[in-house]
């Protein structure tokens, strides 16, 4: 099994996991929230990724740029633009800017590490001009490379009435795709209370942003 398709193997087993526990559990009040949800799955990951060189982490924002520090000071992240749709534009000076992935799957490279680490220095420090110090004032790292995104899941544990925040989910895995294409995409709906004919309007956007995001549910079409 290539390397790629390790992941794809772990990635769909767990997610598989989470979605059959969430259907089979509905009396014991499993996976209330969406976090309850982003931390089993997290689990789950971890314990299946160990051995594969694959760091697991959420909240994680992917920055494109290239690789030398005057690019990285100037980097693209997902953001929403005016008319309410997702693409690639610069962060400016908030390091807070750009879109999160709930869970991701990363490429445990000491290269990317160290992109992302540079980057949370001028983040916390400033440009090279206002620098005076190499380490890092505390350590969170709020980005990392999106050249080192194998695999991005967005959770959602409600649709009615939420499906603006679906769409955009699945265009900001759409946008991740178009400087990764090797990265996994998945969209994770877990309602049991969710209308059918919702769940195939979203199984529909994601196949028209023709990107490989699997969408999930306990519910049966």
């Amino acid at each position: 099994m290539s390397f790629p398709e390790e992941i794809r193997q772990i990635v769909d087993d767990a997610v598989t996991q989470l979605v059959n526990d969430y259907g089979l559990n509905a009396e014991r009040g499993y996976y209330l929230t969406e976090n309850d949800a982003t931390c089993k799955l997290f689990a789950m990951l971890m314990e299946k990724s160990e051995q594969n060189k694959i760091g697991v982490h959420s909240e994680l924002r992917p920055f494109c740029s290239g690789d030398r520090e005057s690019e990285i000071e100037n980097c693209q992240v997902i953001k929403e633009d005016i008319g309410g749709r997702m693409s690639w534009d610069y962060q400016g000076q908030d390091a807070k800017n750009g879109s999160r992935v709930d869970i991701c799957l990363i490429a445990q490279d000491r290269r990317y590490l160290d992109k992302a680490i540079l980057k949370a220095k001028i983040d916390q420090i400033g440009p090279s001009l206002d620098r005076t110090r190499t380490d890092l004032k505390y350590w969170r790292i709020l980005s990392y490379p999106v050249e080192a995104f194998r695999a991005a899941i967005e959770i959602k544990v409600k649709v009615h009435r939420n499906m603006t925040r679906i769409r955009k989910d699945i265009e900001k895995l759409a946008v991740l795709k178009q400087k990764n294409s090797q990265c996994l995409t998945y969209l994770v709906v877990l309602d049991r209370q969710a209308d059918p004919k919702d769940i195939e309007k979203i199984r529909k956007i994601a196949r028209k942003r023709d990107t490989e995001i699997k969408v999930h549910s306990p519910i049966k079409q």
